[in-house]
This record gives structure tokens, sequence and C-alpha cells, in this order.
């Protein structure tokens, strides 16, 4: 099914994406997300996923590190669609959990969204947090010195942990907006836990190539929340729609496959729209 479903993605942005923004940076954070994609099973295994957050001068870039690796072979030119190993190599990687890119802008605010339902969509998410920042501090075992905070974002509430001495206003996510780089953040059922395991600080500039500005099709926040809804209620028709090809003899396996992915994918991080 994933072969299915990843060629017609990958041929379009083969096609599509050729050009790169280039990002400036000082400082990466790694994060490792825990998340638990079926609320309703408690025994259903926690996944682990790594994520880089590139923060420059005024923008920064969020992304999972499943799906640069993947993207950047795509988008740099190494991966020929229609060479049938090489697909198959692509799918022997580890498959992000989501592919969606986040360029973050500080003084404007908000944020710039790459995101994939079969094409590649650009849209603008006026996230605005309001924080309550607590007395309350904690040391971590290297010895930094965090401050608690806490917010509510699309029907989660969250505790952050933030470090004041790493003068960057962001964090994992969509979060940011604090005194400081946020080390530690959870939704209060911790269903999603970002946690950094390491922040590198270069002394000069360095740079990363974002392959998603220039040929993005443009969309709003809402309209990308209806695409996504309707892939997820009939993402058949949709990959047809999109140059995808199932057979007959696959179908019904398919449609099996995906209901019982979506019953299995049912905990999102963002549950309410704004």
């Amino acid at each position: 099914m994933k072969q299915l479903i990843l060629f017609p993605l990958l041929f379009q942005l083969s096609l599509q994406l050729t050009k790169a923004q280039i990002l400036d940076y000082q400082i990466l954070a790694v994060y490792e997300l825990h998340f638990q994609p079926d609320s309703t099973d408690s025994a259903y295994k926690i996944k682990t996923e790594p994520y880089h957050l590139y923060t420059g001068a005024n923008q920064s870039l969020y992304i999972s590190t499943y799906a640069w690796q993947l993207d950047s072979l795509v988008y740099e030119g190494h991966i020929d669609p229609n060479d049938v190993s090489a697909m198959e190599r692509l799918l022997r990687m580890p498959q992000p959990s989501s592919r969606e890119a986040l360029l973050k802008t500080y003084r404007q605010g908000g944020m710039t969204v790459y995101n994939h339902v079969i094409s590649l969509y650009v849209y603008e998410d006026a996230t605005k947090l309001i924080w309550q920042i607590q007395a309350e501090q904690k040391t971590t075992e290297a010895g930094s010195v965090l401050t608690k905070a806490t917010t509510s974002f699309r029907g989660r509430n969250y505790t952050a942990w933030f470090d004041e001495n790493i003068p960057v206003s962001d964090g994992p996510y969509k979060f940011g907006g604090l005194p400081g780089l946020i080390i530690q953040i959870a939704d209060d059922e911790q269903h999603y836990v970002f946690e950094a395991v390491k922040v590198v600080h270069f002394p000069k500039k360095q740079q990363i190539h974002i392959p998603y500005a220039t040929h993005a099709k443009p969309i709003t926040y809402q309209q990308f929340k209806e695409l996504k809804e309707a892939y997820s209620t009939n993402p058949l028709a949709m990959l047809e729609m999109g140059g995808g090809f199932i057979s007959e003899a696959d179908k019904r396996k398919t449609k099996e496959n995906i209901q019982q992915q979506k019953s299995r994918n049912n905990n999102r991080i963002e549950r309410k729209p704004d």
C-alpha cells in the first residue's frame, strides 16, 4: 500500500520542486517527539520521531528528520521516480508521521506552513499563543535552569519548560513566544511530548536549503483543512485525481488498510480548529 500512495506524491514533487530558499541559522535544536497515535487504546505503542529546529535571526525551520531525509533525496534529484529499485529504497527509509514543514517568521508572528496532500501546498497559520509564565523552575542534569509556562492550543492544554539563557523565542512544532528556547513541552494527557535532546550553537552562520518555497500551491488554512479531511474520507479518489493508479484488484485491500490506519491514528495533535 505504501508504494501505491508514495509514487504519485514523489512523482509530482520531483517535477515541481527544483529551486530552494536559503535559511541562515546559528542554533540547531534536535527534539524527540513521543506521541500516542491511538487515544482509544492505552496499550498502543508510543511512537518516537526526531525533529530539527533550525533558528536564525528572523526565521526558523521546523521539520521531521525523517521527512527531511526523504524529501532531500527527491528535491536534489537523487531519486528517479521511474526507477523501481530507487523507490524501494525510499520505502525502506524511516517514514515520517508528517510531511509538514513550518517556516516561522519572528517579527511578523505566525508562520508559513508547507504540507502535502498528494500535491504540495503552502498556507499561512496565524498562530497566537497566550502564555502564563509561572514562578516554578527546575534544573536539568546538565545544569540548565528551566522556567515553567502553560498555555492552551487547539483543544489541548500544555506545560512548557524554557531556557532563558538561550535567547530564542521559539520551540518545537507551532510553539514559541516565550523569553527563551522551549526545551520541553507536553500536553496534560502526555499524548504529545516534545523534548530537546541536543542544542548546538554554531560560531558562524550555517545555511540550509528550503526547497519548498518556489512551487508550492498557495491555499488558505481553511481550504487545506477541508482538503485534508477529504483525503482522510476518500483517499483513493484523491490519489487517482492526483495521477496515481490503483488496480481494481488492489482497491478492496487498500480500502481495508486505509480504514485500519485511520482507526489507529485518531489522536491528532490539533483537536479543534481556531
